[in-house]
């Protein structure tokens, strides 16, 4: 049975990969050994198949007949069938007043609701024949037309009251479709529909879910969906008596012969306008709840970034949350949608209590599965599994229905709106069902082109989904091409930055083709559909270029976009994420948005595009911008004779969008910095520009950001509030990325107009000097200067202390600096202040003029602060480009100083070290040991040991402050007598002994070679006389007991993680965050790649127990995971622990207080009660220490537990 699902899973794999090489066209070799590229698309594609390889029935022919004849959003309903009396009938209908309820927030609907002149066309514009809608009634007809009236629903009308068109009755069709075992659907389809202006038509604008596409939801936690459904909710809206005469249906008899029309009194389904008016309905509803309308998912605004998020379609209203564990208290779904549902009955709607749902998992909405673990949205497995059937059973036939190949084209349709590159897929289709459709014909044979792209469409169907945890890449990547070349440019931005690009460029998809003018389908008013996005400005961006000679400029730039897409595959990175790619082709957008085009030529592109993005499970948003402002325009042009500026001409966008400007705190985590402090406004020639250039050239990942003032000497009181760098919460933000330790760099160029005299020429042309500054305080102003003068002043001199203080910072942290003033010459000086000074004697910097730096140089009097040792008058090396570095940096002061920063960071790095200089931290590292070596000790540890490390740390150099004691000054042995008497301090004060234990810990890490044996020593004491609480030693019967009470439960993931706990000695954290493709199996050993371990470091931890080997391969076949990306275990660390307990309360030993921790102790105690040296426990364990391994070896605790819980654990064992 595996045997033969696995030949079926290597079978489909082998086919969708087929079907991506011919999508995507290639003419290249099959290469002779597979690539790490090539092992990602194929574990991708085995991952989308398995998930198809469900427990799924096979359908028979009749079924799938029916199946094709069905519609997509109602599950068996589509298919016409007589309307009888089995047709829905409301207990009341006609309970809304629906121009009352839309008079204040939909005033035209609401004079349409009661005015029908208001709605249909005038005489002169009216058709001169109308068609009579479809009618297929039953013989029980009258009777459902009886219970019509007697509920409200109709009103029977003579015939000289029904309205007529050119002297024929206005009738509307009545036919049913299935709807449920109980009742069916009516629908009306009345003539009058002919006469709406289309114009003055209400549309209703409704949750398009395929525009989640943008939201994100981190990993972990599940996806809950909770559902409102109002009962004949048509029924319940209330129409204008004006219409009855127009929504008359087919007539009925009544006694004596009579011939009467029923009459709607309420919008049916099937009028045009009902949709428009049922969904303003629900949006007063929905305002009237107070759910809040940034959550709301809505066609013409920005789909959410994040949940909760709700919307709603007709009479159904639905919400989306993303739940943490088994705590639902935060949810705020079932608490929005019980106000839509109570204002719903305010108003007059009967809600439909038996489709509420609150919090569920596995919940559809509108059509769509959403998953609760997984996180995708898509339709339906089985739905899709129905289809896949259905596709083949057209293909086995010789002749195929017309309408049948239709409608399984629409589905499939439905069903690729989740994954929009998969409609290109359907090329030749569309033009054969056209043809078709002309020749009116009712079976034909299916072309080859046809046949194959039908199978093309069914092997690809397990990828017809959206991941709304995938990841955004920070690489944000343009393309461009010209007559002679194509280039490419990207920069890296925050992921925020790109879904927010993401969210405003999410527009639906347009018509294009290379024969229109601008190659897209333009609006009525010549406007392109399309809204156009400026790029941020203060970014660097990297370019290259390549010769190529493109048939039409639209299928350069097409080229040019799938040279990008192609590039993806090969950054392991970028699998399964979602990018930014901005073109400046408005045809290429709109194709690329949409996922197909009407040109032949351009839908080969876009068929490239669909297989890269299944391969790599990419999710690429196209955003239009200005040619003027693409940067891969220039690179573009590389080939051409001349560069000019021959932008073709571009349609207007229907609006203009920004991406929001990003600030440090955006940014992931991983990135390096280098910031310039009061950069001004971003020009050609600056340092970042510098810098970005040359550490590129140099291979260095060096992102560059420009912090300046926005502020004005005109408006200095407003911008000394809300500028960004005097502003508190903007230096605080700039304070904690330097504190991260990811800036490497700093520079700081403060403006200083007022720090030289200030010249005046009088109308006699007179020249004098005046002097603004004092000359004993340089950041006062001197007396009598203007009170524009003094705000001058005052600005400029808290701007340089701020400049002074960051860099400083910068320089403590070991990163980088130079400060650029007015030289010291001049009167009065910043260098010359005690600020300065004191930044020069702590930073360990030197002054250098700018004659040092370049000599030669003749522009005017400036000082640089350098770290000491900088030696800038040392020309540049030779393995720098100076050319490619004058191009894009021509200032030769800025280039002098990027050859500074970066030789100091390639020298880090050839050394092992993250910052190009040693940290100046006080405290950090001891005798012997120097500073940047302490730093980098404790650079592996987890962020939250560093801080209680650092925190330990401050609270002892605070009382050698107090005492007048210099720690660095102290020897090992003085500094062990410090560390012992701080620690007996803290035992008399009654402080917590954690807390002083961190301080010993930290030193040990930052200077292995000390060994502060009386601080240990009162340390251990102190644990004797107060012995902290750590988690119990349980037994090895009681541990089997438990695994098997959970396997016996259901809980098999939990026996597989005290199995693992207790027999590789792993924490429950680290089990937690065990994915698949950390489990290797070999020659009966089983190896755990920990990625995230207690240290922040990789380690492995390999397990020869043939019995736990046997427990793992078993739960691997009970879980059918294959996803190797997944995790084995989904569960939160607090329901692990809960249950841990309530099974130790079952076997009769609550008592023994047991954690999860206590099975890697547990484990431990075990191993040296069978005698396995210290050694190769510490080994195993992973335990850098004797000490901390002996801790937790409990033989003593672990045989008096077994006394007391042994016979007790064998007795339930024997009962299970």
């Amino acid at each position: 049975m595996v045997e033969d699902s696995t030949c079926v899973l290597a079978r489909g794999v082998n086919l969708a990969q087929a079907v991506l090489n011919m999508l995507f066209g290639s003419k290249q070799e099959t290469p002779r050994f597979l690539t790490a590229a090539h092992r990602r698309i194929q574990a991708r594609l085995e991952s989308g198949w398995s998930s198809m390889m469900v427990e799924a029935t096979t359908v028979e022919d009749d079924e799938l007949r029916q199946f094709l004849k069905h519609q997509q959003h109602y599950a068996g309903g589509g298919t016409a069938i007589p309307l009888g009396d089995r047709g829905g009938v409301p207990a009341n209908a006609a309970t809304v007043d629906l121009r009352k309820e839309l008079r204040d927030q939909y005033p035209k609907m609401s004079h349409h609701v009661n005015e029908p002149t208001a709605l249909l066309l005038p005489s002169g514009r009216r058709p001169k024949r109308i068609k009579r809608g479809h009618v297929w009634l039953h013989g029980s007809y009258p009777a459902l037309v009886v219970r019509n009236v007697k509920a409200g629903l109709h009103i029977l009308k003579k015939p000289s009251q029904v309205a007529r068109h050119r002297g024929r009755l206005c009738l509307a069709g009545a036919f049913a479709v299935p709807k449920d075992a109980d009742e069916d659907r009516v629908i009306t389809d009345p003539s009058v529909n002919q006469l709406v202006d289309p114009d003055e038509l209400p549309r209703p604008k409704f949750a398009y879910i395929p525009k989640l596409r943008v939201t994100y939801a981190p990993r972990g936690g599940v996806l809950v969906v909770s559902k409102r459904d109002a009962r004949h909710y048509f029924h319940s809206l209330k129409i204008g008596r004006k219409w009855h005469r127009w929504l008359c249906g087919p007539p009925i008899f009544m006694s004596g012969g009579k011939l009467r029309f029923p009459a709607c009194c309420t919008a049916p389904m099937g009028f045009g306008p009902s949709a428009g008016w049922a969904q303003a309905l629900t949006d007063v509803t929905t305002s009237a709840a107070d759910m809040p309308r940034e959550r709301r998912l809505h066609p013409d605004e920005c789909a959410p970034g994040d949940f909760p998020l709700w919307g709603s379609i007709y009479d159904d209203i639905w919400a989306i949350d993303h739940a943490q564990g088994d705590d639902q208290r935060d949810l705020h779904g079932p608490g929005w949608l019980s106000r839509a549902e109570q204002a719903w009955v305010d108003r007059g709607v009967h809600p439909n209590t038996k489709k509420s749902i609150d919090a569920a998992e596995g919940a559809e909405v509108q059509g769509y599965f959403v998953h609760p673990t997984k996180h995708w949205l898509g339709v339906s497995v089985q739905k899709r599994m129905k289809l896949f059937q259905a596709t083949f059973y057209l293909l086995s036939l010789q002749r195929v229905l017309v309408s049948d190949m239709e409608r399984w084209v629409g589905k499939y349709g439905y069903v690729h709106s989740c994954r929009p590159p998969m409609r290109s897929i359907f090329a030749d289709t569309y033009r054969w069902l056209e043809q078709m459709r002309a020749s009116k014909a009712r079976f034909a044979i299916l072309p080859d082109a046809v046949w194959l792209e039908c199978m093309y469409a069914a092997l690809l169907l397990p990828y017809c989904q959206f991941d709304v945890s995938s990841p955004y890449s920070n690489r944000v990547e343009c393309s461009d091409s010209s007559m002679t070349g194509i280039g490419r440019a990207w920069t890296c931005v925050p992921s925020e930055v790109v879904q927010s690009m993401a969210q405003l460029c999410d527009h639906p998809g347009t018509y294009t083709n290379l024969a229109l003018p601008h190659g897209i389908g333009l609006q009525e008013t010549q406007t392109c559909p399309l809204a156009k996005l400026a790029l941020p400005s203060d970014v660097f961006w990297h370019k290259v270029g390549a010769p190529y000679r493109p048939l039409y400029i639209y299928l350069g730039e097409a080229d040019a976009a799938v040279w990008v897409a192609e590039d993806r595959l090969r950054r392991p990175v970028d699998d399964g994420g979602r990018f930014a790619h901005p073109l400046d082709s408005a045809c290429c957008v709109g194709a690329f948005s949409k996922g197909r085009s009407a040109s032949k030529l351009l839908n080969e592109r876009c068929r490239k595009l669909c297989a890269v993005a299944v391969a790599g499970g990419h999710e690429v948003f196209y955003p239009w911008i200005a040619s003027a402002e693409n940067p891969a325009d220039e690179p573009s042009r590389r080939f051409e004779g001349g560069r000019g500026e021959d932008y073709r001409p571009e349609p207007q966008a229907l609006q203009q969008l920004h991406a929001d400007p990003f600030t440090p705190q955006n940014w992931s985590g991983n990135e390096r910095f280098f910031l310039h402090l009061c950069s001004g406004v971003p020009r050609k020639g600056d340092l970042i520009s510098a810098i970005c250039a040359l550490t590129t050239e140099q291979g260095l990942s060096v992102l560059g950001l420009r912090v300046g003032p926005a502020a004005s000497y005109d408006q200095c009181e407003r911008c000394l509030i809300g500028s960004d760098l005097v502003t508190g919460k903007h230096v605080q933000t700039v304070l904690d990325l330097i504190h991260s330790g990811r800036v490497l760099g700093a520079y700081a160029s403060p403006p200083d107009r007022t720090f030289s005299n200030v010249l005046r020429v009088t109308a006699d042309e007179e020249r004098s000097f005046s002097v603004v500054r004092k000359k004993r305080d340089v950041w006062r102003c001197s007396h009598g200067c203007s009170r524009r003068r003094q705000r001058e002043v005052t600005l400029e001199s808290t701007l340089a202390l701020l400049c002074i203080g960051l860099i400083g910072e910068v320089r403590l942290c070991g990163g980088w600096v130079a400060f650029k003033h007015r030289a010291r010459t001049s009167a009065p000086s910043v260098f010359q202040s005690s600020e300065a000074q004191m930044l020069i004697a702590i930073a360990h910097l030197e002054y250098y003029s700018a004659e040092d730096l370049l000599p030669g140089h003749n522009g005017q009097p400036t000082g640089f602060l350098l770290p000491s040792g900088s030696k800038p008058s040392v020309q540049a090396q030779a393995g720098y480009p100076r050319s490619r570095l004058e191009v894009a940096c021509p200032s030769a002061v800025n280039v002098r100083l990027a050859q500074l920063f970066v030789e100091k960071a390639i020298q880090a790095r050839a050394n092992g070290f993250q910052q190009p200089c040693k940290p100046l931290l006080v405290g950090h590292g001891g005798d012997g040991v120097e500073p940047w070596c302490g730093a980098f000790l404790l650079s592996a540890l987890r962020d939250a040991t560093k801080a209680r490390y650092d925190q330990a740390w401050q609270h002892l150099h605070r009382e050698l402050q107090l005492n007048g004691i210099a720690w660095d000054d102290a020897s090992e042995e003085e500094q062990d007598i410090i560390l012992a008497e701080w620690l007996v301090d803290g035992y008399e004060q009654g402080l917590g002994r954690a807390e002083y234990g961190c301080l010993p810990c930290a030193l040990r890490r930052m200077n292995p070679r000390a060994r502060y044996t009386t601080a240990w020593k009162v340390f251990d004491i102190w644990g004797t006389l107060q012995p902290p609480q750590q988690a119990a030693a349980a037994p090895p019967e009681l541990i089997s007991a438990m695994m098997v009470v959970f396997v016996a439960l259901g809980k098999v993931d939990l026996g597989l993680i005290v199995c693992l706990c207790f027999s590789g000695l792993l924490r429950v954290g680290e089990s937690l965050r065990l994915r698949w493709k950390d489990v290797f199996f070999s020659s009966g050993v089983l190896t755990l790649c920990l990625a995230q371990t207690k240290r922040g470091m990789e380690q492995k931890v390999v397990i020869t127990n043939p019995m736990v080997l046997t427990w793992v391969v078993q739960y691997y076949k009970f879980s059918q995971q294959l996803n190797w990306g997944e995790n084995l275990f989904h569960r939160s660390y607090s329901s692990v622990l809960r249950w841990v307990k309530k099974v130790a309360a079952l076997l009769g030993a609550g008592h023994v207080q047991l954690t999860t921790h206590s099975f890697r102790r547990s484990g431990a105690s075990e191993l040296a009660r069978r005698g396995v040296p210290i050694a190769d426990i510490m080994m195993f364990g992973r335990w850098l220490s004797d000490r901390s391994a002996r801790e937790y070896i409990r033989k003593g605790e672990d045989e008096r537990e077994e006394s007391y819980c042994s016979q007790g654990a064998k007795r339930a064992l024997a009962e299970i």
